[in-house]
This record gives C-alpha cells, structure tokens and sequence, in this order.
C-alpha cells in the first residue's frame, strides 16, 4: 500500500487579504527578526474574518438560511444525509495565516515576485510544522540570502519564538 501523502496546499483561509488584518498585526503584533526575515505575530480571533457556523450559511447568507434547493427536510445536502455546508467551509477556523510585505527597496517588480514566492512556498512547506492560531505578516530583510531553504528555517525559528512569547 503507499503511503499517505499529507497535502500542502495553500488555501485562501491560510492568506491575510484585508488592509485591516494587515494593520491589525502591524499596530498590535509582536515584532521577530533575524538575518532573512521580520515577522510581525499576533494572535487570531475568530472574528478576524474565521468562518463560523452562526455568522450564516456558506454562502455568506443570514443565518437559518436555507439553501437554493430543499424539501420539506431541510438543504439539499441534508436531505442526502450530509452536510449543509460543503466540506472545508468550516476548515480550520483558526489556522495560522500569512501575509507578505516587500517594498520597492527590495527591487524591481520581478524581483518582489520571486521573493513573495519563495516566502509563500516556505510558509506552504512549513504549515504543519506552525503553531496554529496566529496572523503572520513577513517582510524580507534584503534580497540577498532569501532562498527556500533559508527562508523556510528562518519562518518555521521566529513562528516558535514569538508563539512561546505570545503564550506568556
């Protein structure tokens, strides 16, 4: 039989999108560093945008809102005997997620894209290996020295750090 292969996926749960989440680190958030990388850690809320089952449907609709085809049961899924909502909808409501920042120090657009990668591929690599429930905002040092390997090890040292000190 082969071996169960653990998926690394990089879901839209897993990224800070809103100018706000990004301010909230920033303003509030435990600020790490080394040679590659500065971190900016705070602890995850569930109302920082985590989906829960009482802000509505999975659509995003009010709640107690069924769904577009139903019977006398209830939702469509329902009636088949499985969930209302589809799966992942409620996946990990507080799992660490990322944010990245390279200003124009950093180089020409290119380069900002390829250092967003690499960064973005080390914290994909290394999510298991995270504490869970925080709100990360990176930003590279400088452009040299910014490989996976190095990247990967700085993120997975200063997540550990600043987990220990947010628990105390």
């Amino acid at each position: 039989m082969a071996a169960e292969r653990t998926r690394l996926r990089f879901p839209a749960e897993a990224r800070l999108r809103r100018a706000a989440d990004f301010r909230r680190v920033l303003d509030e958030g435990l600020r790490v560093s080394d040679a590659v990388l500065t971190l900016w850690v705070a602890r995850r809320t569930m109302a920082d945008g985590a989906n829960s089952p009482t802000e509505g449907d999975a659509r995003g609709g009010p709640a107690g809102e069924k769904a577009d085809a139903t019977d006398d049961r209830g939702s469509a899924a329902d009636a088949r005997g499985g969930l209302s909502t589809p799966l992942g909808a409620f996946s990990a409501p507080l799992c660490t997620r990322i944010g990245i920042r390279t200003g124009r120090r950093l180089g020409n657009s290119p380069q900002r894209s390829r250092l967003r990668r690499v960064i973005r591929e080390a914290f994909r690599l290394s999510r298991p290996l995270l504490p869970a429930g925080l709100d990360v905002v990176c930003s590279p040092r400088s452009r040299a020295g910014v490989t996976l390997a190095s990247c990967r090890a700085s993120l997975e040292s200063l997540l550990s750090r600043a987990g220990r000190r947010l628990r105390t």
